[in-house]
């Protein structure tokens, strides 16, 4: 199930299909399990990629300082 290499876009997308999932089947606690494990690990990877950009704004703005 584990995709590599997904964009950004594509890790939100999958992000909002276990939203669905989850509140469509609350019955199935092994599954469930499984699509939160996924979720937390796109929105730590998601969190990672929006602090680098961050990053990258903050020093493209110190640069066009000075």
């Amino acid at each position: 199930m584990a995709k590599k290499n997904l964009s950004y876009s594509e890790k939100i997308e999958e992000i909002e299909s276990i939203i669905g999932f989850i509140e469509s089947n609350p019955a199935d606690v092994d599954l469930m399990r499984e699509k939160i494990s996924r979720a937390i690990q796109l929105i730590t990877q998601c969190k990672t990629e929006l602090h680098a950009t961050e990053a990258e704004i903050q020093k493209l703005l110190d640069e066009s300082e000075r």
